[in-house]
Formats: structure tokens, sequence, C-alpha cells
């Protein structure tokens, strides 16, 4: 019987000693990780600038979509649309940037439910957004072929 062997691709470092841009040789390391630093943290910017704007608005979407379980109209919001929302995630182990996963979250829901009721409600009362709920991880994924 023929096991596939599971074939991990090569790691290739490639260090870069030199780049030139607009007819100067940069050699110094900081200022070729700065000038890369800029490129990629641009290159969205400058793509999106380059969109020519749309000729046909359209008057009315028509979306038809499921009704979220929150809705800022209903304000405020209420302990059984987070309980809601609660039972919507999927029942993972894996930590958020906080170190909580969704399985922590959903084992002690009745006692998160009133105080996270009270910080939305607050933050959409008062117009502001705490910064630890603007943060998001991450993580990109190498999607690898193995050819046999």
């Amino acid at each position: 019987m023929f096991d596939a062997i599971k074939r991990r691709p090569k790691k290739i470092s490639q260090n870069i000693d030199a780049i030139l841009i607009d007819g100067v040789l940069i050699t110094d390391k900081t200022l070729i990780a700065n000038q890369f630093n800029q490129f990629y943290a641009s290159l969205a910017t400058d793509l999106a600038s380059k969109i020519p704007p749309s000729l046909n608005i359209p008057q009315k979407v028509d979306i038809n979509l499921e009704t979220p379980i929150f809705r800022f109209s209903d304000n405020p919001i209420t302990p059984q649309e987070i309980l809601e929302t609660f039972k919507t995630l999927k029942n993972k182990k894996t930590p958020d940037i906080n170190g909580l996963s969704s399985n922590f979250i959903s084992n002690y829901s009745w006692q998160l439910t009133v105080p996270l009721c009270h910080i939305f409600n607050q933050s959409i009362e008062q117009g502001i957004v705490p910064e630890q709920l603007k943060l998001a991880k991450i993580i990109p994924l190498l999607k690898v072929k193995i050819h046999f």
C-alpha cells in the first residue's frame, strides 16, 4: 500500500543587500526596510486612487439579508440580544487578541452579558468606541499545494 508523504516546502531565505530607487542604489538595511514599509503601507491608497469613479449610481439598493442580531436603531441593546449573539459563535478554544476563546465566552455568557450590555450602550450613547474593541487578530494562512 502506498502511503503519501507530506512534504514541507523548503524555506527560502533571501537577504536583500541593495535596492535601486529612482536611480539611487540603497545599501543601508534600515533605509531598505523603510522603503519597503513605505511602499506596502501606501500600496492600497495608491491603487484605490487609480480606480475611476462609477458613472452608474444605483438609486435604490435592494439587499435581502437576514435581520441582524444587533439593530442600532433599537437603542438600547438588550442583554437578550447579546445572549443571542453568543449563541451564534462557533465553539472554539482558539484565543482572541485578549486571550479569550469563544468557548470561554459561551461558558460564561450569563456573567458577561450585563457588563457587555452596559459597555455597548455607553459606547452608542457617547459615540465612543473603546480602543480594545477596535483590535482584531488576523493570522495569514499560507496555502501550499502539494503535488505527488
